[in-house]
């Protein structure tokens, strides 16, 4: 996240992606993300064994190697990026496949976009959908879809970027070549949560505030020790833990 410049291009993401790609791991690789993972992590069970697990939005597939460290049976990682997929693949998460297939046991990495996923339903155990949603302006749809997807009393945990970080006036972004962009977003507060929530099936069991930790900033990257200080008072990232109730 960054503080707004009037001489960033901002990018739609799949534009932004198909850019950052090449430059992306399938690891946090950044405080803010370290934080998010500490969070989403601390809700999802420590075994996954026997179960199917989406990576709805996968990116590169980070939480594809947590949930198979946690021992999950099954793992598909959807995203409307290819290129993302395709870095994936080279680094050895998974397997770019043309449709998704209930008879691939190795992690499979499926183009497709949140608001109409691939699978079908009542699939998955457990769903994660990391730093994704504010991608789209269509909250509902895209929790249906997840709510669409997974087994009745199953598990979906999904982190976004915290709305007062907007507030404070941060915005999406990353640098590729030298070149700094901006990504668009879309901001859900709270109250726009619980009514999708409400309108997907779904039943909001925890919520949490994730906060950066300092130690993890670099000296170099603050540059202003004010904005710095509110930043590391503020939430950077909100995951909410959900389950489907029909």
């Amino acid at each position: 996240m960054s503080t707004q410049n009037v001489d960033t291009p901002m990018l739609e993401s799949n534009r932004a992606y198909a850019i950052w790609a090449k430059d992306y791991p399938p690891v946090a690789h950044n405080p803010l993300m370290k934080a998010e993972e500490r969070a989403v992590l601390s809700l999802i069970p420590g075994s996954l064994e026997g179960q199917k697990v989406l990576d709805a939005a996968c990116g590169s597939g980070r939480y594809i190697r947590r949930a198979l460290e946690r021992g999950a049976a099954q793992v598909v990682g959807v995203d409307a990026s290819k290129e993302m997929l395709e870095r994936g693949e080279q680094e050895g998460v998974g397997v770019v496949a043309a449709s998704f297939s209930d008879e691939r046991r190795e992690p499979q990495l499926v183009v497709g976009r949140l608001e109409e996923l691939p699978l079908p339903d009542g699939w998955a155990d457990l769903t994660i959908c990391a730093l994704a949603v504010g991608h789209t302006p269509h909250l509902t749809q895209a929790l249906k879809e997840m709510a669409r997807c997974i087994k009745r009393g199953g598990l979906i945990v999904c982190s976004d970027f915290h709305p007062m970080r907007h507030a404070l006036g941060f915005k999406r972004g990353f640098s590729s070549a030298g070149k700094r962009y901006e990504v668009e977003h879309h901001w859900h507060l709270y109250e726009a949560w619980h009514r999708a929530c409400g309108l997907a099936g779904l039943t909001i069991r925890e919520v949490k505030e994730a906060f950066v930790d300092p130690s993890e900033v670099a000296p170099e990257a603050i540059t202003d020790s004010r904005l710095f200080e509110l930043a590391m008072g503020t939430p950077a990232v909100l995951v909410f833990g959900l389950s489907k109730t029909v």
